[in-house]
């Protein structure tokens, strides 16, 4: 999406005769991309699941402390070496920029037009972005960002950010007198009617549930106990699809702690690029039109038979179930 998004709207091709003429560009830049994005995706999952940590074990919340580079960042970036850092850093402000362009309306509508097309919103605060990010990761920004409909994508961000920030809701207990009374003056009540009923609204069989991964609360198969025969649970995949919702003790004590946008990744990173000296100058770090210049620009010579090897290809340990999510952000 990506790199459609920056075809379209960088590069100017829109017509269906400049698409194909700029499909060769086009296929290099995603296929460079790629392996960025899935970097990237590595990188918010294990900075969410530090921070987490960090919080739970008694740490200094990082809104108490003073630091030039953050040191959760710090921790995470030292994970790439000092070729997959740079191109992230470079690549970070288009991918960031490129999801900032899908939750505002168009810049060319006035406010006439934006009326007369139902545009009534405009773009999130930063801290709407930064919780996404911070809290979801890519993986979330991914699902606004497949959205079609910019109202439609306006109003899931606001849903989801209103169940990430709000308090639970305490249902108001009901006397026992007043329970006794009304019990006698209804009929008689069916419990196991009430349950199957209650799991038809859900649209949820418990007797095809795979119980690994259902969270519905009124699933039977989650309350088994799980067999430990199965394969699932003698690899990564037992800890549970990543970055899976956080409990609501968990968020109260990391939506404070959240950085500004602005803080996210760049401070961090070029700082620590000049440290590392990886480069000179911050002159020598690529800004965007360099970047989609260096994305869309055909090989002089050929490294390996695998074009995604020739630019970008990050030699880290990272989930591998985030690929199919990576690729899917900067295809189509």
């Amino acid at each position: 999406m990506i790199s459609s998004q920056a075809t379209k709207e960088i590069f100017l091709r829109t017509s269906e005769m400049e698409r194909l003429e700029f499909e060769p560009q086009h296929q290099r830049m995603r296929e460079r991309l790629m392996p960025l994005v899935f970097a990237l995706f590595h990188y918010f999952e294990t900075y969410r699941d530090l921070h987490v940590r960090h919080i739970n074990s008694g740490g200094v919340p990082l809104r108490h402390q003073v630091f030039t580079m953050n040191p959760i960042e710090v921790q995470v970036m030292s994970m790439y070496d000092d070729e997959t850092l740079l191109k992230m850093h470079q690549v970070f402000p288009l991918v960031i920029s490129s999801f900032s362009r899908r939750l505002r309306p168009p810049s060319y509508a006035g406010q006439i037009e934006r009326a007369f097309k139902g545009y009534l919103k405009d773009r999130p605060a930063d801290e709407v972005y930064a919780t996404v990010l911070a809290v979801g990761g890519l993986r979330q920004a991914q699902q606004f960002w497949e959205m079609k409909g910019y109202n439609i994508r306006r109003a899931a961000v606001d849903t989801w950010y209103g169940f990430v920030t709000r308090s639970p809701v305490e249902v108001p207990t009901k006397s026992k007198m007043g329970t006794k009374i009304i019990s006698h003056l209804g009929r008689k009540k069916h419990q196991q009617a009430e349950v199957a009923t209650s799991e038809t609204a859900a649209h949820h069989d418990v007797t095809c549930c795979n119980e690994w991964f259902c969270v519905k609360p009124s699933c039977v198969s989650a309350r088994r106990r799980h067999s430990t025969d199965n394969l699932v649970f003698y690899n990564s995949l037992a800890a549970g699809p990543p970055m899976a919702p956080l409990s609501k003790e968990t968020l109260r004590h990391i939506l404070p702690d959240l950085p500004h946008l602005s803080n996210i990744w760049m401070h961090t990173a070029e700082a620590l690029i000049l440290e590392r000296k990886i480069v000179n100058r911050p002159q020598d770090i690529k800004r965007n039109s360099e970047v989609l210049l260096a994305l869309i620009k055909e090989d002089e010579v050929v490294v390996a038979a695998n074009p995604v090897d020739n630019w970008t290809t990050p030699r880290t340990s990272v989930h591998t179930e985030a690929l199919a999510a990576a690729t899917g952000a900067v295809g189509n």
